[in-house]
């Protein structure tokens, strides 16, 4: 589970979506009973911190790009 939210963090690339990662891997291990409900902060905050590194990942990426494009042209 943790991937997804890292990999879709880095697909979306926006800010806004690392609560929102959140509240869906939850749900998602809520719906699947994978998930017991003392465990919901600890599940949304690795949930969060993986989405939060993917969207980093997904500006550092960007911005080298631009940067290097911006060089070449």
């Amino acid at each position: 589970m943790i991937p997804i939210a890292l990999l879709l963090g880095m697909l979306v690339g926006r800010w806004w979506f690392v609560p929102a990662a959140a509240l869906a891997l939850v749900v998602l291990l809520l719906v699947m009973n994978g998930l017991e409900p003392a465990d919901i902060p600890i599940a949304g905050g690795l949930a969060m911190a993986n989405a939060a590194v993917g969207v980093a990942c997904h500006k550092l990426g960007a911005g080298t790009l631009r940067y290097v494009r911006g060089q070449s042209v």
